[in-house]
């Protein structure tokens, strides 16, 4: 749940800086198209993922995607026009659909017997808070110092994700090895 919540802090983030970065650079209008952009990477990293199939060691694809989704948004904090942006978010979002799979492919493995329906819903529940988190947060952040902070605030809760991640590695392997 805990990495679904930074996910949803993900998207509130970017759903609040995409638009004040376009308005920022004059193209208001271009939001919905830049969003459209991001959402097209995350389909093609989806498709790219479904290709390859599934993973040995699905706690370092999870921790490895959530690192790539850190370093993907954090390099959209560089103040750039509406074209270099949407390359900078379709790059972004390649990770998107992977890290989300790959998330919810650990959780029969993780969920006690007879809880995984519960488990997906916390899963739900997670994401909505972050997202709800992440849009309060960046906008703040985005009112006070631009699109810049808010796309930070994206990357900063991917990289929590990916730490998370990495220091419950022991912890998740164990319990999906032992069911």
């Amino acid at each position: 749940m805990v990495v679904f919540a930074l996910l949803g802090a993900t998207f509130g983030s970017i759903e609040i800086a995409v638009p004040v970065a376009a308005e920022a650079a004059g193209h208001a209008g271009a939001a919905g198209l830049l969003l459209g952009v991001w959402g097209l990477g995350s389909l093609l990293g989806g498709l790219a993922a479904a290709r390859a199939g599934a993973a040995r060691d699905p706690v370092a694809r999870l921790t490895a995607l959530l690192a790539a989704l850190a370093g993907g948004h954090l390099l959209l904090t560089i103040p750039l026009g509406p074209l270099p942006l949407a390359a900078l978010l379709l790059l972004a979002g390649l990770a998107l659909s992977p890290a989300i799979a790959a998330a919810y492919s650990m959780v029969d493995g993780l969920a006690p017997p007879g809880t995984a329906t519960e488990a997906y819903t916390w899963l739900s529940t997670g994401i909505a808070a972050g997202l709800a988190a992440g849009a309060a947060l960046s906008g703040a952040l985005a009112q006070a110092h631009g699109a810049g902070a808010a796309f930070a605030a994206a990357g900063a809760a991917c990289a929590a994700a990916a730490a998370y991640g990495a220091l419950r590695r022991r912890m998740l392997l164990t319990v999906s090895r032992a069911r």
